[in-house]
This record gives structure tokens, C-alpha cells and sequence, in this order.
């Protein structure tokens, strides 16, 4: 791969208009560093962000000319996706050329008023390359038609029922270990908030104890007498298994059936990293 040095471009060669340089730099900032590398990186972008990052342009119109050729390489079309011995060298080439004398000779221009070159310096350009790298990525992935597919849709089965109610017994039974175990440890406490604690955790502990019926009664009054099944199989001689109400059962079915509409692949496509959020809002 050739050298090219950051004055070879000419002023005709532009950034493409979506790449925002400005806030590729932002986003190098830490709104509260802890770290002396982080304090560092805070001012070399300040400063950066105070002139007319014409260096910085240089830089990053460098970096799409190299890692351009390396995308090209994936022989990505509309109409041929990607094959895994492609992505597999794709980025075994990135990590060659991110790891390379050219970069770090490309970094050192970069900043060339600075004696030396720090890993406040390494991070900046680190970052660009990758902004850089994954708006190409995003532009090869915005070249593919979206498909119209059929999703599945998922539900609660007569299969997964005894299971449910088997996990709702292990969640309770687990909720009162933890309040048993702060009940008896808050018990002998002189202190106003150690008792407070105390009271707590006897009320959360007789409220759970309500959610739970003894084995014996659900098996003569239950009408989901099905569901006890997977409780009953995994009993030990001892008996121990907790088992929930029915009212307790259909809630946590109620759940997992929420989960199974709102936890799928189309709405991961469209919230990302954000699913979660998204889940708590739509519930």
C-alpha cells in the first residue's frame, strides 16, 4: 500500500458531506476524565476543534483513500452479499493497516507541531480511522435493498407453560432467600435503620409467601394442573421446589408473552442498542 502524505491532496478532494468531522472529534471527549490519557485527549481535540482542522481533513481524506481500496477488496454489490473468508480478511487487512507504519507516520503529521507523539495522539487518530471505517461500512450496508421477509411470531405453547411456572417457583424462591437472609441479619440490629430494614423485609417476605401454595392444594384446586408437571418432576425427595399460585403462574406467562412479542429480530433491527428501552416504554 502506498504512502501518501497529507499535503498530496489538493483542496478538490472532499470529505464526503455525512462524515461530520466535528463531531467524530467530539465524540474522542470524556465529560469527566479520570485518567491523565483522557485529560490529554480533552485538549489535543480542543485545540483541534479551535482551529480550521484542515490537518485533521487531511488526515481523515487519508484514511478513506486506504481503507476505500480495503472495503473494495470485500467485492461488495446490491445484489452479492458478503462471504465469510471476505470479512475474515477485511479485517485481518484493517488491523494490518490500523497496526502499520503508515498510520503511525500519518498520526505523526497529523500532529507535527508535538514533539512527540503520545497515546493521547495514538487514541485521536485511532478514532478517526474507525469513524471512518464504519461510515464506509454503513454506506456498503445502506447499498443492499431492504427485503421483505416474514417474521415468525412467537407465543406461549402448552409445551412451555410447565417451564414458566417452574421458573416463576426458582424467582420467588430466590426473592425470599435474599429477604430470609436480610430478615435474620437486621433482626438483632439496636440501630432506627436497622430495624427499619428489618420490618422491610419481613413484609416482603410474607407478601412472597402469599404468591406460594403448597403442593398438595395446587394439585386438588389448580386449573392449570398441566403446569405443575415440570415443578413436579424436578422435585427432590425433600420436597423443597417452591410452587406459585395460579395467579402468580398466569403473570409470569402474561411476561414471558410480552417478551416473546417485543424481544424479536425486527424490532432489534430497527432500536439497536436501545432495545431495552424500548421494551420498558411498549410494556
Amino acid at each position: 500500500m502506498a504512502s501518501i502524505g497529507l499535503d498530496e491532496f489538493s483542496d478538490d478532494v472532499q470529505l464526503p458531506q455525512k462524515f461530520d468531522l466535528n463531531l467524530t472529534l467530539k465524540q474522542c471527549l470524556t465529560n469527566v476524565p479520570v485518567t491523565p490519557v483522557q485529560q490529554e485527549v480533552n485538549d489535543l481535540v480542543n485545540k483541534m476543534l479551535l482551529g480550521d482542522l484542515a490537518d485533521a481533513r487531511n488526515f481523515c481524506k487519508k484514511q478513506f483513500a486506504a481503507l476505500t481500496d480495503i472495503v473494495k477488496q470485500l467485492g461488495v454489490t446490491a445484489e452479492v452479499g458478503v462471504k465469510s473468508e471476505k470479512l475474515n480478511s477485511f479485517y485481518a487487512e484493517c488491523h494490518r493497516y490500523q497496526t502499520s507504519d503508515t498510520l503511525k507516520v500519518a498520526c505523526m503529521l497529523l500532529f507535527k507541531d508535538c514533539v512527540c507523539v503520545s497515546h493521547a495522539h495514538s487514541h485521536v487518530c485511532s478514532h478517526l480511522t474507525n469513524s471512518v471505517r464504519q461510515f464506509l461500512l454503513q454506506e456498503t450496508v445502506e447499498s443492499f435493498k431492504a427485503g421483505e421477509h416474514a417474521l415468525p411470531t412467537r407465543s406461549v405453547t402448552k409445551a412451555s407453560k410447565a417451564r414458566i411456572r417452574y421458573v416463576g417457583g426458582y424467582c420467588v424462591h430466590s426473592a425470599l432467600q435474599k429477604f430470609n437472609t436480610s430478615c435474620r441479619s437486621y433482626m438483632y440490629s439496636t440501630s432506627a435503620n436497622g430495624q427499619l430494614n428489618y420490618e422491610n423485609a419481613k413484609q416482603k417476605i410474607a407478601i412472597l409467601n402469599g404468591l406460594t401454595e403448597r403442593e398438595e392444594v395446587l394439585k386438588a384446586t389448580s386449573k392449570e394442573p398441566d403446569s405443575l408437571l415440570d415443578t413436579e418432576q424436578r422435585q427432590y425427595q425433600s420436597r423443597g421446589l417452591i410452587n406459585i399460585t395460579d395467579g402468580m403462574y398466569h403473570f409470569f406467562c402474561q411476561v414471558c408473552g410480552m417478551s416473546l412479542q417485543l424481544l424479536v429480530q425486527e424490532n432489534l433491527n430497527m432500536h439497536g442498542e436501545n432495545l431495552y428501552q424500548y421494551c420498558l416504554s411498549d410494556s
